[in-house]
């Protein structure tokens, strides 16, 4: 009887260890990589393909958004069909996410306290060319419609502050996650887990789930979907 007591004991704290104490040092290692801007590390432990992924269906959103804006400025709405919306769209959003979200970016938005509803934000002013170096709309109108002329000008670029340095990561970041950002747990399959996750300690519900797999040898966030 104590044998299999013993033995359910392990198991016990191997579940613990595999889906609770595994995966949390996995999102510590995480926020100390992003206090130090160590972009290395943010590489090995987010799987920012499958976050990208993950954020299209929110991006895209914000992008018809941007789009319908672009067309009411530039009386464009006759012109574009259903299936060129659709290319152009596609286009925007894979773009913008291969821009936005990347190991680099997510350094500085921590150094500045930014979270995910200023990530979706961002996805939609790129479209417009509100910060340099990022999408124009316009110009790809422009150049999917054969080199003509783009349909609106992108406004005047504003300098885009350089990246946040490691000290001044740690030293200027207003994020400080702990337990109490954590609004909801579970598994998702046998290797999958998901977190319900809010900036703001005190809120009742998240402002994003973040998934998380077992994948090469270790815990990984593969996945991030806003409530916005």
């Amino acid at each position: 009887m104590r044998r299999i007591f013993s033995l359910l004991l392990l198991v016990v704290l191997a579940l613990v260890g595999f889906y609770g104490l595994w995966p949390a040092l996995s999102l510590n290692a995480v926020q100390t990589a992003l206090k130090a801007g160590d972009e290395a590390t943010l590489a090995q432990k987010i799987d920012f393909s499958s976050v990208r992924a993950s954020l299209k269906p929110a991006a895209t959103a914000e992008m018809e958004k941007a789009i319908a804006q672009l067309e009411k400025a530039g009386g464009v709405g006759g012109v574009l069909g259903a299936q060129f919306k659709d290319q152009l769209k596609g286009q925007l959003v894979d773009s913008a996410l291969a821009t936005l979200v990347t190991p680099e970016r997510l350094v500085r938005m921590y150094a500045e306290g930014q979270d995910i509803k200023e990530l979706m934000a961002k996805l939609k002013s790129a479209t417009a060319g509100g910060e340099r170096g990022k999408i124009d709309a316009g110009k790809l109108l422009g150049d999917l419609f054969g080199g003509k002329k783009p349909v609106a000008p992108a406004p005047e670029a504003k300098p885009v502050a350089a990246p946040a340095t490691p000290a001044a990561a740690g030293a200027t970041s207003k994020s400080k996650y702990s337990l109490a950002n954590i609004k909801g747990f579970g598994l998702r399959g046998a290797t999958g887990l998901w977190f319900g996750v809010a900036k703001d300690a005190a809120a009742t519900s998240a402002d994003a789930i973040v998934d998380m797999a077992f994948a090469g040898g270790t815990w990984k966030i593969v996945g991030i979907t806003p409530k916005v």
